[in-house]
């Protein structure tokens, strides 16, 4: 605490300093940069296994950057080496491969195409498993990061990882087993009515089978490679479930929309717990999109309820469960146009009280912890009440995106602050990612 007050110090003095020739900052306003630090000053409790950091859409630049700089405080910090991503486990462990120096992906370009959303094809996201993979050549193996994802959206690179994995110990049942998985190979919107049932049962065999031979597998690899395959397969059958909800109109059926939200979210929640304990870690970093991580799910009336990862973890981990959200005050954003289709920038502004409260305050961005802010401050009443809050993801629109609307999932959640972050990064200002087709 002392740190963190000393660095909050500093900071107001530098800001005071830069900015009290041109601009009067009022007793309130310094008051309330008191409660404020960077990302150096962010201070974890001791029992706290994950630390989970939102984004309050997909595509801005600076929650790209703010990724890279929270994990390498809390990997110096606090010795957190295990990262865990909004993206699919299957891709993800090709990407685990190139940072812990492996030969294929040989890139981080390379290593980045196997991640289907466009939302990390940015250089942003190819300099943060650069600096993995290069930090991990200058660390003993039992000190180098792990790269796992928590989702379950695709299917051919956790087929191809499994079969590889099964020919490394019985190449005639990686044989036997490819043509039962071929059609994983396939993109999955061309799986729409598709009867996936004969794939589901060829899983649960090699699943029944891996079991049954599970001593040579493990003798003839490790029982982290043999649990990870394992895990393929539970990724791969979770993704045939999901595929049921994937062509759900919510206009037509919102409880069975929200269904599938509940499935995924249940998984990704599963799985997080379960790469603690495969990864033997004292501490996690789990980031995705602040609707999956937050402590406390919106409830929005008309759209049935719907437990978000983040909930979960908190129901079952209590305080070790350490949630940050994000905010800017404006600023643009890329996201798919919910009208026309097609990756669009869009202007957008934040009004939420609480947020509203850093617009004129001078810096750029701003860490708070939100239990420091005293009961007796005008700003509490914000942290306590509920106001809408943006919440953009893969897709936008200008026209549904007003207080209270009802018709879409997304766009602005309501929100008590205090019941669902334990502390927030905020930015003033922020850019919209570029999303890169080639590296």
């Amino acid at each position: 605490m002392k740190r963190k007050l000393i660095a909050a110090f500093c900071m107001l003095v530098m800001l005071l300093n830069v900015f009290g020739c041109s601009t009067e900052i009022s007793e309130e306003d310094a008051r309330f940069l008191s409660y404020t630090t960077d990302i150096s000053g962010i201070e974890i409790p001791e029992n706290v296994r994950v630390v989970a950091l939102g984004e309050s859409t997909h595509g801005t630049k600076e929650y790209h950057i703010m990724r890279k700089d929270v994990f390498s405080h809390l990997l110096n910090t606090y010795g957190c080496r295990t990262f865990l991503l909004e993206a699919s486990f299957g891709s993800c462990l090709y990407i685990n491969q190139y940072i812990l120096g492996g030969s294929e992906p040989a890139t981080a370009g390379e290593a980045i195409q196997y991640l289907e959303s466009w939302v990390y094809h940015t250089n942003e996201f190819k300099q943060l498993i650069e600096w993995m993979h290069d930090y991990n050549q200058t660390v003993e193996r039992d000190k180098q990061i792990h790269f796992y994802g928590v989702d379950m959206q695709e299917s051919a690179y956790a087929s191809a990882y499994l079969l590889t994995y099964i020919r490394s110990v019985f190449p005639d049942k990686a044989e036997e087993y490819e043509p039962l998985l071929s059609v994983l190979k396939e993109p999955s919107y061309t799986f729409e009515n598709k009867d996936m049932s004969p794939v589901t049962n060829a899983l649960v065999r090699i699943q029944e089978e891996m079991e049954q031979l599970q001593e040579p597998y493990i003798e003839n690899s490790s029982l982290y490679d043999y649990q990870i395959a394992q895990e393929c397969v539970k990724a791969l059958k979770e993704f045939i479930t999901d595929l049921s909800f994937d062509f759900i109109d919510p206009e037509k059926d919102l409880e069975k929309f929200a269904e599938g939200c509940a499935f995924r979210d249940s998984c990704m929640a599963a799985r997080a717990e379960i790469i603690l304990t495969l990864d033997q870690a004292d501490m996690v970093f789990l980031t995705g999109h602040n609707a999956h991580v937050t402590r406390r799910s919106a409830i929005r009336e008309g759209i049935p309820p719907v437990k978000a990862m983040g909930e979960l973890l908190a129901d079952r981990l209590g305080d070790a469960y350490f949630s940050i959200g994000t905010a800017f005050c404006e600023g643009s954003l890329k996201a798919i146009d919910y009208n026309q289709g097609g990756y669009k920038e869009f202007y957008v502004k934040e009004e939420h009280p609480f947020i509203k409260l850093f617009a004129n305050l001078p810096g750029q961005n701003w860490y708070v912890n939100l239990s420091d802010i005293k009961e007796e401050d005008p700003a509490m009443q914000y942290l306590e009440e509920e106001h809408y809050i943006l919440n953009v993801g893969a897709v936008y629109s200008r026209e549904l995106d007003f207080e209270g609307n009802k018709d879409v999932m997304a766009v602005r959640f309501p929100t008590i602050l205090k019941n669902e972050w334990d502390g927030m990064l905020i930015y003033k200002q922020t850019n919209p990612t570029v999303i890169r087709t080639r590296f």
